[in-house]
């Protein structure tokens, strides 16, 4: 196996060299007797397809399994079934995402307010599973698991797209699928468009085909979820993917491939004419209003509202926020005194604003580095082509989740938490491998 994998015919001990910052560690590793069929190689494979590629159909029963495989995953460490990785680069970004944890718990102790701090700071724990969940996946070979992901996520596309077309033609509806919220729903597709865009940069005869359609497929369900401030994201995450890949991708394909992707989007977007139209002269209206009557009643004058009550509470308490279970009752009384108007939304609708007015400055600052921090990273890595591919793939990550959170909040619900941490986690897997074939890499 290339990537570092191990192969797993059954119960087994063995030496394993593991290379981490030119030093060889000697490692005894004891490989379970497989479950229900399974070596855990396979469980990998299995979990990383359904949690990356379904979280659009089967919604909160991803952040199930992400809880679960973190429970799982620390039972097997102290079992000894695997190590923890090593890998430098995977300890630098658990570490940002314990620190996100830490700050909000840290601003929760400040300004307690009960169960219900103790509720949102308990929600946030599932961020410390980065380095158990990596260190599992590690035992497992790259391309195995990018094979098994490419192919799931082909299927969750079309099956999300299916379920869009009958809640918006059939029932009237903005698609959320199984999400249950439009804006998750979204994001879900934005991880099936970034996977299996790339997979049909890669992929040969029909199933560059199959692949290309599937990321067709996601372009109509973001449409139909009617998010309208990610749908600049239809655009740049593919830019995204093209830059980071260009290296790998066959140039004769690549133009025809990006003309058949856009005459089938304006076809589609003619098909959907009249839902895409209403979205935006809603969008025009609310911002007439607000221009020339000074009514902030409408979508955008109540993001507005929002953004200024936030604004004020962050000069407030700068430094430690307000914590973790009072933003809800903050924005009732500070938009109140703002427009005479009571808005209760559960976020302020910019996630840096969001998480500044809950933990002060350090709050906007963890969140930053949880997105840009694992791009950087990934981008400073000698890279093969596995490499580059994970590289593209977790800047499209990154770049839906910071176009989500600019309007809205890009983690926060059960669903986009998950989702962003087993996106960022596999594609980071993709770059910096179990770190046993760090030695031979070459430039990407």
């Amino acid at each position: 196996m290339d990537g570092g994998g191990l192969k797993i015919p059954g119960p087994v001990s063995r030496k394993w060299q593991e290379i981490s910052e030119g030093r060889g560690h000697e490692v005894e590793i004891i490989v379970s007797q497989p479950i229900f069929g399974l070596t855990l190689d396979r469980m990998n494979r299995l979990y990383m397809g359904i949690v990356t590629g379904w979280g659009a159909v089967i919604g909160s029963a991803v952040s199930f399994m992400v809880g679960g495989a973190f429970i799982w995953a620390i039972v097997r460490l102290l079992r000894r079934d695997f190590p923890l990785s090593r890998v430098r680069e995977a300890r630098i970004v658990a570490l940002i995402f314990a620190g996100f944890f830490a700050i909000e718990a840290l601003a929760g102790a400040v300004t307690y307010n009960g169960v219900v701090t103790l509720y949102e700071i308990g929600q946030n724990t599932l961020y410390l599973a980065f380095l158990p969940i990596y260190s599992r996946l590690s035992v497992s070979e790259r391309s195995g698991v990018r094979d098994a992901v490419e192919l799931a996520a082909m299927g969750g596309a079309y099956v999300a797209f299916a379920i869009a077309l009958v809640e918006s033609f059939g029932f009237g509806l903005r698609a959320e699928g199984g999400a249950g919220n439009a804006y998750p729903f979204a994001l879900a597709n934005f991880i099936t468009l970034t996977i299996t865009f790339l997979a049909s940069q890669r992929a040969h005869g029909g199933w560059r085909v199959l692949f290309a359609l599937a990321a067709l497929a996601s372009v109509g369900s973001i449409i139909l979820s009617g998010t309208r401030g990610l749908w600049p994201g239809l655009i740049v995450v593919p830019a995204a993917c093209i830059w980071f890949y260009r290296d790998h991708i066959a140039r004769r394909y690549l133009l025809p491939s990006m003309a058949v992707f856009s005459v089938v989007l304006l076809a589609f977007g003619l098909f959907a004419t009249p839902f895409v139209r209403d979205r935006v002269e809603l969008l025009i209206e609310d911002y007439g209003q607000i221009m020339e009557e000074g009514d902030y009643s409408g979508s955008v004058g109540q993001r507005l509202t929002v953004w200024k009550a936030g604004w004020q509470l962050v000069t407030e308490a700068p430094f430690f926020g307000h914590g973790p279970g009072h933003s809800k009752e903050l924005m009732i009384e500070r938009t109140r005194a703002i427009s005479g108007t009571t808005l209760s939304y559960s976020h302020f609708h910019n996630v840096f604003l969001n998480y500044a007015v809950r933990d002060g400055i350090p709050g906007a600052l963890i969140v930053a580095m949880m997105l840009f921090g694992p791009v950087i990273l990934a981008w400073r890595k000698n890279r093969d082509e596995m490499g580059d591919y994970g590289l593209a793939m977790t800047a499209g990550i990154a770049t839906s989740f910071f176009l989500s959170g600019l309007l809205n909040n890009m983690i926060g619900h059960d669903l986009s938490d998950s989702l962003f941490i087993v996106g960022i986690l596999t594609s980071l897997f993709f770059v910096f491998g179990s770190g046993r074939d760090s030695e031979s890499r070459s430039s990407g």
